[in-house]
């Protein structure tokens, strides 16, 4: 064997890698952008040194690299400019190229760029880049230095014309606006981490005032709404894809734009003050008009199994035996305070739950969607509506019923309260400062309770045995019972 032969055994494989210089996958037409070439060792370190190594760059389909796309207009896809071509000098080259023809038409599959070395040298493997695209136009996404992104986005806060405003401009390679090209859009819902498009596209909706197709200034505005939360797709945050409309097969030579994430929620946990409790019911507010609401206690503790059951087991807390003053007054009032606030906590959490009717839409496409109905997921409210009943409300309705049947004793047994000022759950307690009385049970009789209200025996029982009670409380703490339509109030 020839001395030259065995040099050429002993040298040691060598690869190429290719690297395409850009933030994305996406070429201009005819726009030249740069690559680089290293020239690396099986460890991936970069071989330095040594000769030169001439290279012949070659395009290829992504799918098919040992397929090359021949040219439709006769001339070549692959250009590399500068003079000498490319060549790798102490392991790398850097080099520009252009495409010269779009990927709509090779049936818009991606381009990968081949480097081999010119000398067809065994011990070099070719590189290959990843694929691009090519294409003539990009749409992009206007941002308003006035208007901020919002990162977590409610959707049933603001009503029902609340939306994500998207302006849109189709830019050529330079960045300048195409006006004379009335491209129409398609607007889609995807991830943000895979940018996978979103099985249901329904819950992508737009605005009738939106354009779905650029105008004459190169530019689009539209207006969207997303109808269901992050939470119900594992907790994943958004992406708005704006792009060519798949269905008009000329227009496939356009870049799609994406907008910034967007986590989608239902509405903010509003908290109370704790400083300073809107229920507290411990000092009385100066005249307030009080309303009264008619309910009996079997409606109340027969609601559900576990509050039955609650009704009827002994309470630990003691309570007395009759006096209408003392540590029972202010347990009562503590009591009458949770009830007043699961009340309130209840008809603010029902109406979020009823179905709510979309007016018509005009799809992406252009077409137009019927009017539909629709349900915000409603599990999480009524979980919470029944741990508060049952870890709260139910032993303070045991409470309030104890003090009664307490009272109703001795009330019975002559003892009326036990002196100490009068008893506390009577309706005479009222004051003078109650300007009206709203009711919403059909009896005539109406009070007024001292201060935040009280609670009073009407006069016939339900069909249970059970006595039957108004409680009575002052208008602020109502106001969601007058607002309800499912409520009646009237003047007494």
């Amino acid at each position: 064997m020839s001395e030259p032969d065995k040099k050429k055994q002993r040298q040691a494989p060598l690869h190429l890698a290719v690297k395409l210089l850009g933030e994305d996958d996406f070429k201009f037409v005819n726009d030249s952008f740069s690559l680089q070439v290293f020239l690396q060792d099986e460890s991936g370190s970069l071989k330095t040194g040594g000769a030169d190594v001439l290279l012949k760059l070659a395009l290829v389909f992504e799918d098919q690299p040992a397929n090359e796309p021949q040219p439709t207009n006769g001339k070549g896809l692959l250009v590399v400019e500068g003079k000498g071509g490319a060549v790798i000098k102490n392991g790398r080259a850097e080099v520009k190229v252009k495409i010269t023809d779009v990927s709509m038409n090779y049936d818009n599959r991606k381009f990968c760029i081949v480097a081999t070395s010119s000398q067809n040298l065994p011990h070099i493997s070719p590189g290959k880049s990843q694929g691009v695209t090519v294409i003539k136009h990009r749409l992009v996404l206007a941002k308003d230095p006035s208007v901020v992104w919002e990162t977590d986005w409610y959707k049933d806060e603001g009503g029902r014309d609340k939306s994500i405003p998207l302006n849109i401009e189709l830019l050529d390679a330079r960045g300048r606006p195409v006006k004379d090209r009335h491209l129409p859009l398609k607007v889609t819902l995807h991830y943000e981490k895979t940018f996978l498009a979103v099985t249901n596209q329904e819950y992508l909706k737009l605005s009738p005032d939106s354009e779905v197709r650029i105008n004459d200034e190169g530019k689009a505005s539209l207006r969207v709404r997303v109808e269901d939360v992050s939470k119900n797709h594992q907790g994943q945050a958004f992406v708005i894809s704006v792009g060519p409309d798949p269905t008009e097969p000329l227009d496939h030579d356009v870049q799609p734009a994406f907008s910034e994430s967007v986590t989608v929620k239902s509405k903010r946990n509003k908290r109370r003050n704790r400083d300073k409790d809107p229920m507290d019911m411990s000092s009385p507010p100066a005249r307030h008009s009080t309303a009264a609401v008619h309910m009996t206690m079997s409606d109340v503790t027969a609601s559900t199994p576990h509050a039955a059951a609650a009704a009827a087991a002994p309470v630990s807390r003691d309570l007395g035996a009759g006096g209408g003053g003392g540590e029972g007054e202010g347990e009562v009032n503590e009591s009458l305070k949770t009830i007043f606030k699961w009340i309130n906590k209840v008809l603010t959490d029902l109406p979020n739950m009823r179905w709510e009717q979309i007016p018509a839409t005009r799809n992406p496409d252009g077409s137009t969607a019927m009017p539909k109905h629709i349900m915000p997921y409603p599990n999480d409210h009524i979980a919470d509506i029944i741990q508060v009943y049952q870890l709260e409300v139910m032993g303070s309705l045991q409470v309030v019923l104890n003090q009664l049947e307490a009272q109703q004793q001795a009330a019975a047994e002559g003892g009326g309260g036990g002196g100490g000022g009068g008893d506390p759950m009577d309706s005479s307690a009222a004051t003078s400062g109650a300007a009206e009385d709203l009711s919403a049970s059909s009896s005539s009789s109406s009070s007024a309770m001292n201060g935040a209200g009280g609670i009073e025996r009407l006069g016939a029982d339900d069909p249970s045995g059970r006595p039957s009670f108004r409680l009575t409380f002052q208008r602020r703490y109502c106001e969601p019972l007058k607002n309800d339509p499912t409520f009646k109030f009237s003047k007494q």
